[in-house]
Parts: structure tokens; C-alpha cells; sequence
């Protein structure tokens, strides 16, 4: 998790790595295929606030998120949009038993107000450029909670929306997907800083194989990326 330097501003130490697509050098190709490079990123004696190790899917993480979406909305009102997103928003995706959840807000004025007002719902600022208009935070439990809030209807608001509804409408790319999740979790341990680099750079080679078809140009839009193959991992 990041910290805020004495005497920083709102951005914190992390903030030039925007959650969820900030690998520098995705490899993806016309068909869609993918291989990973090693990450070299490790963790270093960070505080574990989240889930750990690779679990099946539970069929109660919707109600769960729908509770805490709950939640939320009481919080930030009118003024949120509220998703549930991630792996256990796919039903029969393995994954880290957490729940993620991507608030969208007005402008990216916003996204600090409503970041310090999940705060007095027990959310702590994990990463944020509100410069920029994100702010990622995290609840740990039973079951751990992460929150992205960015601009509604900006690229990152469609490219963590699009990754689900890709995921959500072929089984096959989600159970390729799973697989490969489990390589990197064997490999770098589930949570790790290796485990999600490699999750970028999946997540990257997806938009890119979206922009070699003819589908919508909205950026972040996976509408119809071309048929993945199992993509292989770097073993060495």
C-alpha cells in the first residue's frame, strides 16, 4: 500500500501507476495472443490487507457487493455511480476471495470528496492521483474490499467495465484467463506485487487486441477483441 510523504499533496506515492493499466510494455498481437514477461516487482514487507491465495468462485460475492454497494450509495448518494468489477463479478471465475468496486463520479473534481467520505466508512487511501482523477482504497474483513473511484464514463471507468463484460460473455476466455491467474499465483504468490503486474499486462494486450478489430474506437472498449488463445507464461 502507498503512503503519503510528509508534506505531499493528494498524490500519493503511487500515483504515477494508474490501477489496473499501467504496465509499460504489454504484448499483444493481431490474434490476441499473449505472453507475459517476468515481473520483477516483489513485495517488501508490506502490511497484508488482502486477500492472499486463489479461491473458487462464491456464488454469495454478488450479494455481498450488493450490500456494500449499499453502503456506498448511502455514503456518496446521487452522486456515484457504483460497479461491481474484478474477478468475483464473473460468475465461475477463480479468484481472490475480495470484492472490487468501481465508483464513478461526476468530474474528477469529485473523486476526492467522495474518496475521503469512504473513509468514514472504514476505507483507507491505498494509491491516488486525484490530479489525475483516480483514487484506489481498501477495507480489509472476512471478505477484503477495494474501491477505484475515477470519472464516470472515462477510459478507465470503460476499460474496467469492458474487462468484465469480456470476461462475462465467453466462458472459454474466462476459464483461459483462470488459468493463467493460477500459473501467477503459483509463480508470484496471489497479491503480490509480481501477481499484479502480470494482471496489466494481460489486461493491456486485451485492449490491444480490441484495437486490431473493427469494432468501437471508445477508448478502453473491448467490445469485440478477437478470440484469445491460452496464452503462455515465461517459465524461466
Amino acid at each position: 500500500m502507498a503512503e503519503r510523504s510528509a508534506g505531499a499533496g493528494p498524490t500519493t506515492a503511487r500515483s504515477a501507476r494508474m490501477p489496473g493499466f499501467t504496465a509499460t510494455s504489454a504484448i499483444a498481437g493481431p490474434t490476441g495472443s499473449y505472453r507475459a514477461a517476468a515481473p520483477t516487482a516483489r513485495a517488501s514487507g508490506q502490511v497484508v490487507r488482502a486477500a492472499q491465495s486463489l479461491v473458487a468462485y462464491n456464488p454469495r460475492w454478488p450479494q455481498v457487493f450488493d450490500a456494500e454497494r449499499r453502503r456506498i450509495a448511502a455514503s456518496l448518494g446521487r452522486r456515484a455511480a457504483i460497479e461491481h468489477v474484478g474477478s468475483s463479478s464473473v460468475a465461475g471465475l477463480r479468484g481472490r476471495p475480495e470484492i472490487d468496486v468501481l465508483v464513478g463520479v461526476t468530474a474528477p473534481d469529485d473523486v476526492e470528496p467522495a474518496a475521503r467520505s469512504l473513509e468514514g466508512l472504514g476505507y483507507t487511501i491505498s494509491s491516488a492521483s486525484f490530479e489525475d482523477g483516480w483514487c484506489l482504497l481498501s477495507k480489509p474483513g472476512t471478505i477484503p474490499f477495494e474501491v477505484l473511484v475515477v470519472q464516470h464514463r472515462s477510459p478507465l471507468w470503460h476499460r474496467h467495465l469492458g474487462f468484465r463484460e469480456y470476461l462475462r460473455r465467453d466462458p472459454a476466455r474466462a476459464a483461459a484467463y483462470a488459468r493463467l491467474k493460477s500459473t501467477w499465483a503459483a509463480r508470484f504468490g496471489a497479491g503480490s506485487d509480481g501477481y499484479k503486474e502480470a494482471k496489466r499486462r494481460f489486461w493491456i494486450s486485451v485492449g490491444e487486441a480490441a484495437r486490431h478489430t473493427g469494432g468501437p474506437r471508445r477508448a478502453g472498449s473491448v467490445a469485440h477483441p478477437p478470440p484469445l488463445a491460452d496464452p503462455p507464461v515465461d517459465r524461466h
